[in-house]
Order: structure tokens, then sequence, then C-alpha cells
């Protein structure tokens, strides 16, 4: 499965990217909230899109889930903190031709995204891991 990883991510963030752009340049973004819905929504359907394609049968042998109700749920939306930060950055990439990525950017950037992901995560984990104590 690790071998998949490449064109899986590619596809997840091109997608992502492709609907982001449609909707930013479209008349449906008449308020910033709409776009942050579309990069929420797209991430919740890609994270909840992959648990649900590793409960093929064809991969039963790799591995499974004991509750696959709760995967889907709570799973996916942990999952999604990834993409919720993932997804506007990549987006940005290429978006003005003319602008410069130094490495100095790209690192502060990459840092950035990272602390990002971490406090998104704590926060879902501190909100959802409460009932489970």
């Amino acid at each position: 499965m690790y071998l998949h990883a490449h064109y899986v991510f590619v596809t997840y963030h091109t997608t992502a990217v492709v609907v982001m752009r449609r909707i930013r340049t479209s008349r449906l973004n008449a308020h910033p909230v709409v776009g942050a819905l579309v990069v929420a929504l797209a991430a919740w359907f890609w994270a909840r899109t992959e648990i649900s394609l590793t409960t093929a049968p064809s991969l039963a042998d790799q591995f499974r889930y004991e509750n696959l109700p709760w995967a889907l749920r709570w799973g996916a939306l942990v999952y999604a903190c990834y993409f919720v930060v993932s997804f506007p950055l990549v987006s940005r990439l290429d978006e003005h031709p003319g602008e410069v990525w130094t490495v100095g950017r790209t690192l502060t950037e990459a840092l950035a995204a990272g602390m990002l992901t971490f406090i998104l995560l704590d926060l879902v984990t501190a909100c959802i891991g409460a009932p489970y104590r």
C-alpha cells in the first residue's frame, strides 16, 4: 500500500485544488466562509473516501478496522485535519507564476503547516477523546 501513496496524494490534492479554484473564481465565492467550507468538505470527503477504500475485500489480509463506523466518523475527522492544512498550502504553489519560493520561505511555510496540523489534531483529539477516557 505504501507504494500507492504518491499517486493517491497527488490525486487528492489535485482534485481539491481544482474544486477550490473553481469555487474561488465563480459567483459562489461570495463570502470567505465559502472557501473555508469547500476546503473542509474536500478534506472530509478524501479522508472518509480513503478509509472506505481501505476496507476493500482485497485488502482484508493486510489490516482491518475493529470499529468501522467509529473510524468513518472520527477517524475521517482526524485524518481530514491534515488535508485542511495541506490543500490550501498546495493550492498556492503555482497560483502566481512570478512568485518566488525561496528555501527560507519554503521552510517557514512547512514549519507553519506542521505546527498548524499539530494544533488542529490536538484540538480534535481533545474534543473527541473526552468521551473515551
